[in-house]
């Protein structure tokens, strides 16, 4: 089974008798080590250093959980042998049996062990954890057997063994700060972040998360349609912003808090109008008449007589009025930004005259995405004459 990879702080490199301060896997890959800062002895040939170099120890001790890993690979073309009983680990004044050794199993819980391959089946060392308490350790041995009825050791009795020494460093927690702003101030829309400071806020709100050991960590920004992220700026000269990942990462050093302060702006924060428009007027046409008779005067003498006269009515339009002038349609208005929109006044004005609006009470808020409609009136005073 593999133990948890969790970095409780600092990864100080090895200064024998100090090991690196930090945490590894025992899963049989050596990955996550550092062959060059974590080692902390070399393994001679029955320990004796006049001999042959056939591999090496390197370690890490997990300060939060007192675990003590161990790494040890062969060196050039040394073939270690796979022999449980012979590949351990001893502190002698604590006990002359093995702290971990290769059939201490591998469930998780210290001791782990497990050899390490290159390859399919190449064996070329061994990872271990076990439990050790912070102090002083002056007997202190690493051993793997060697192809050929060779030993690999850090150090006999005779040759006098290493000194292991586990004074953690005196570390405090710090804590991490994102801070969201929005352009427009006020916004009450939630932004998500995810990585080590995690959560959902809107403007001016914050995620802090505190108790965190010095190290690395990181929160990023899902940002939300309808919005560009415009800056990341830190209070830390060597954390860092990067707008086009949407990510804070932070260098917290022990008891430091560092806040990130992100700034969105709204990419459109306009509304959009449409309006119909039914014309309507009334006009008076004007008229002359002429009237005419023929013939214009006659004299009826005797009784029975008769005389046709004939009349005739010219009709001319002479012009026209035109007046009680009127303007009607509907207004829509639709909100396409991610912003709630808090409608004051809505006017229409034609000609000087200002139209009456109905179907909709004022102040409204508009939702985001939302549109409204409603009608207008506009009546105008004017009037226009002609005449011929």
């Amino acid at each position: 089974m593999v133990a948890l990879l969790l970095f409780a702080g600092i990864a100080f490199a090895a200064n024998p008798p100090q090991p690196t301060y930090g945490t590894a896997n025992v899963d049989g890959n050596y990955g996550e080590w550092n062959l060059t800062n974590d080692l902390f002895a070399k393994m001679y040939e029955a320990g004796n250093p006049d001999k042959t170099h056939l591999s090496n120890l390197y370690l890490r001790y997990d300060c939060e959980n007192h675990v003590l890993y161990a790494l040890v690979l062969r060196v050039g073309n040394a073939m270690p042998e796979k022999e449980e009983n012979n590949a351990w680990i001893k502190i002698y004044e604590l006990s002359n049996s093995p702290q971990v050794y290769g059939g201490s199993g591998d469930n998780g819980v210290p001791p782990d062990f497990r050899w390490v391959y290159a390859g399919y089946n190449r064996l070329i060392g061994y990872e271990a954890s076990f439990f050790l308490a912070e102090g002083t350790y002056n007997e202190f041995e690493a051993h793997i057997n060697i192809w050929r009825d060779k030993t690999s050791s850090t150090g006999k009795r005779a040759q006098g063994y290493i000194q292991l020494v586990l004074d953690c460093p005196n570390t405090q927690t710090g804590t991490i700060i994102i801070e969201k702003q929005t352009n427009p101030d006020g916004v009450q829309e939630m932004f998500t972040f995810t990585g080590d400071a995690a959560g959902s806020i809107a403007d001016n709100g914050q995620i802090v998360v505190s108790g965190l050991q010095p190290g690395t960590y990181t929160s990023t920004e899902i940002v939300p349609a309808g919005w560009t992220l415009t800056s990341i700026v830190l209070d830390d000269n060597n954390s860092t912003g990067d707008v086009n990942s949407a990510t804070a990462t932070f260098h917290l050093e022990s008891g430091e808090t560092v806040k990130a302060v992100f700034t969105n702006t709204a990419e459109h924060c306009e509304l959009d109008v449409e309006k119909t428009a039914e014309t309507s007027f009334t006009r008076t046409y004007h008229w002359s008449l002429k009237k005419s008779v023929t013939p214009e005067a006659f004299e009826l003498c005797e009784e029975g007589e008769t005389v046709v006269a004939k009349y005739k009515v010219e009709v001319d339009k002479t012009g026209y009025t035109d007046g009680m002038w009127a303007v009607t349609g509907k207004i829509k208005i639709t909100n396409n930004s991610p912003l709630n929109a808090n409608i004051t006044e809505i006017k229409d004005v034609i000609d000087g005259v200002t139209a009456t609006i109905s179907g909709v009470t004022l102040p409204y808020v508009l939702p985001a995405g939302k549109s409204i409609e409603c009608t207008y009136l506009g009546l105008g005073a004017m009037t226009i004459s002609l005449s011929t």
